[in-house]
């Protein structure tokens, strides 16, 4: 990709502006990182608790699972296996949840609480296609998200909420449920 390219996909990213890529004869096109949110089969979709049926939490207990193995490295089969029902239990309960869905088939999901992001999970086949920015850009747009956490064992991650306009304000050894994956703490700038 050329420098330019890589320097407009960085401006994109910031504060979830929309820039475009002049296109043949001054069109304009969407730059190929927003096209899901333009793309009519794709969705964002609020469930709420009472319609989060067992099918639906199944289904994003899945997802969950998928990317957590392709992005969470750090996690040994046995934390997995231990979280799964810590999942299912938090997607029933978060009071707001949104569900990207592409063709039918959810693609990636937020959770969020009180101004907090609790849970982004994006299908490890759907990675690096404006899912997760299309979520998060949702919670911060609908729920007012300014806080979140990340593992600090998930670098890609932490740079992803970096783009997004989040900076780590603080940090904790462990994690919520007292397990040592340490937390970083992050929250949305300002201006």
């Amino acid at each position: 990709m050329p420098v330019w390219g890589t320097l407009r996909k960085a401006a994109c990213f910031r504060r979830f502006s929309r820039y475009y890529i002049r296109w043949n004869n001054s069109a304009e096109m969407p730059a190929p990182w927003e096209r899901f949110c333009m793309d009519p089969r794709c969705t964002i979709e609020e469930v709420a608790a009472s319609q989060r049926g067992e099918t639906l939490v199944e289904q994003l207990a899945l997802l969950w699972e998928r990317s957590v193995r392709a992005t969470h490295l750090f996690l040994s089969e046995d934390d997995i296996v231990a979280m799964r029902p810590e999942v299912r239990e938090g997607l029933r309960a978060v009071p707001q949840l949104a569900v990207a869905f592409g063709d039918g088939a959810p693609l990636g999901f937020a959770g969020v609480a009180d101004g907090k992001l609790e849970m982004l999970f994006v299908d490890d086949a759907a990675r690096g296609q404006g899912v997760g920015s299309a979520l998060l850009k949702h919670a911060v747009d609908r729920w007012g998200v300014h806080r979140l956490d990340v593992n600090e064992q998930n670098p890609a991650a932490r740079g992803f909420y970096e783009h997004e306009g989040f900076r780590v304000a603080s940090r904790s050894e462990l994690d919520e449920a007292g397990r040592p994956f340490p937390l970083l703490h992050m929250e949305r700038c300002s201006g």
